[in-house]
């Protein structure tokens, strides 16, 4: 069905929302809700009739391009041994990052790679914003909760080439 964007948010890369006029409310990542603008025209293809469609159950179109959902690809990768028969093979699903979890998988994957806690990977968010390569350990009390500590938020991450995916301009 084709409906026109009354309005979409961004809540952080992870988390967005988009409104559809006379239609569904779609909840998907910030970085997709970030290219759709009010006003425009957009395909949705649903599995059900919902007024929130939360990350899973809709594909989004504009023009003919699929927004939602992001690109996923299963690759299996055969080990042989040395008479030609398959000994075991590793299957591999691959796709864009869309949950907080996977930005947080992102950072600290990178931080592995630059094995140095000085180098800043991404910005964290507990109670207050700090810059470090790896996820911090804080003791500051989180607003109501009776232990010390508290979750890290992977509040953005830092591109160290200074472009980000595909050659584009770092935000």
């Amino acid at each position: 069905m084709r409906f026109s964007v009354a309005s979409r948010e961004v809540f952080w890369r992870w988390v967005g929302r988009v409104q559809l006029a006379d239609g569904p409310t779609l909840l998907l990542s910030g970085d997709v809700a970030r290219w759709i603008l009010s006003g425009e025209v957009v395909e949705v293809e649903t599995e059900g009739t919902t007024d929130i469609l939360k990350f899973e159950g809709f594909a989004l179109r504009r023009k003919g391009v699929v927004l939602w959902p992001p690109w996923r690809d299963e690759v299996s990768h055969p080990r042989m041994s040395w008479s030609g028969k398959t000994l075991y093979a590793y299957r591999l699903v691959v796709r864009e990052a869309m949950y907080e979890r996977d930005f947080e998988a992102i950072a600290e994957l990178e931080q592995f790679h630059y094995a140095s806690e000085h180098e800043v990977v991404a910005l964290w968010r507990c109670v207050l914003r700090t810059r470090a390569g790896r996820e911090p350990q804080t003791l500051l009390p989180v607003w109501g909760r009776d232990t010390v500590g508290g979750d890290q938020r992977v509040h953005a991450r830092k591109p160290v080439s200074g472009t980000g995916a595909r050659g584009a301009p770092a935000v």
